[in-house]
């Protein structure tokens, strides 16, 4: 096991070597409303050169807010905003590196997709260095020449697998095909930093679960920062190095995926991601919690009959032939979810909701068995 533990650290470390250097920094940023309304309270985030990172949290948390701040669609009421150790607060958004897909495309519905890609680069300047008559260097704003701008065009149609779609209608693709589009545009003037808000939210459940994956790899292959917004567990869990939970504006947890679902910090971040149980309990003695009328073990400690919230999730409770488990229940209810049944248990006056590839007869008597485990965090027991 020592063996096991020690290579896993090594590879952590090389993994993160690559990472450590801040891109984007969030220092006392809020945003306060007209009406008095706080979107952001004082928040305090970094982001990582290469990192993808995911806010995640319920309609009206402030994710997005945030992220209209970090584009410059919209400012701070307070705190700065750092690029590159630079303050960018007060910067406009042409003039960042970043560049946003939103969640309904902004598709040109009049251009094909060829110059929906080449809509930003057409208008884009570069400086270049030039050398008049009397030998003076000076430096002019140009723009970009056709044949370079069919060049990054193609390329980037190559990267999102839309090669050979350059002189379709944008209004004759799928949903997917659109999606890509709006990748494609936004990734072809090479930003630093790509910020999705929600852009997987009109497409239909497979071609999202596909999508989750390709945007995956694509982060993979381009190697930036990617900045995604979302209200669904499963993408951001699926997509994420990072998660962001937010609640009133408010950060409440950050961390890995794993670390985020086993391990959340309170009861809003138990319920939130995942489905869970969430039991009221009293510790009884030394790593021991009372809950649903039975003692469980727990890895940690808090005080003798202290209060605490206890959450199992429905994949750790295992049915069991009556009385062999830990505690006696009664199914009253059982849904088909494809993957596996759903079963609501009586326990008491409790509700315990169990999750298993077995169906188990409805009102049936069982012996639910909890796995043993639990550590607490805050005020709270979580598996």
């Amino acid at each position: 096991m020592g063996v096991i533990a020690a290579v896993l650290l090594i590879i952590g470390a090389k993994v993160m070597e690559n990472r450590q250097e801040k891109i984007i920094e969030l220092i006392g940023l809020t945003r306060r409303f007209e009406d008095g309304v706080v979107a952001v309270d004082n928040i305090d985030l970094y982001v990582r050169k290469g990192e993808f990172v995911t806010f995640l949290g319920p309609s009206g948390c402030g994710k997005t807010t945030t992220l209209r701040m970090i584009a410059g669609f919209d400012k701070p009421t307070s705190g700065k905003i750092l690029l590159n150790g630079e303050d960018i607060s007060a910067l406009p958004p042409n003039k960042r590196p970043i560049n946003t897909v939103f969640q309904r495309y902004a598709l040109f519905p009049h251009l094909n997709v060829y110059d929906n890609v080449a809509f930003g680069l057409k208008l884009k300047k570069i400086e270049k260095e030039v050398t008049d008559g009397n030998g003076n260097t000076k430096v002019k704003q140009i723009k970009y020449d056709k044949k370079t701008i069919a060049a990054k065009v193609d390329k980037v149609l190559k990267m999102v697998d839309l090669e050979g779609f350059e002189k379709r209608s944008v209004s004759t693709l799928s949903g997917g095909q659109q999606q890509r589009v709006a990748i494609a545009r936004a990734l072809v003037n090479e930003p630093e930093i790509l910020l999705l808000d929600e852009p997987l939210g009109a497409l239909d459940l497979k071609m999202r679960k596909d999508m989750q994956l390709e945007l995956k790899e694509m982060h993979r292959k381009l190697g930036i920062t990617f900045i995604y917004v979302t209200h669904d567990q499963e993408e951001a869990l699926t997509m994420s190095d990072t998660i962001v939970v937010m609640k009133d504006g408010i950060i409440q947890q950050i961390g890995k995926p794993t670390d985020i679902y086993n391990e959340p910090k309170n009861a809003f971040v138990a319920d939130f991601i995942g489905d869970s149980n969430i039991f009221s309990g009293t510790m009884v003695g030394k790593n021991k919690v009372r809950f649903i009328g039975k003692t469980f073990d727990c890895v940690d400690d808090f005080a003798k009959n202290e209060k605490v919230d206890v959450v199992v999730r429905p994949e750790d409770v295992f049915l069991m032939d009556e009385d062999k488990g830990q505690v006696n229940g009664k199914i009253v209810s059982s849904i088909f979810k494809g993957v596996h049944y759903e079963m609501v248990m009586k326990v008491g006056k409790s509700e315990v909701v169990a999750q298993s590839t077995v169906q188990f007869a409805r009102r049936k008597g069982k012996r639910i068995y909890p796995p043993g485990r639990y550590t607490h965090y805050g005020k709270g027991i979580f598996r």
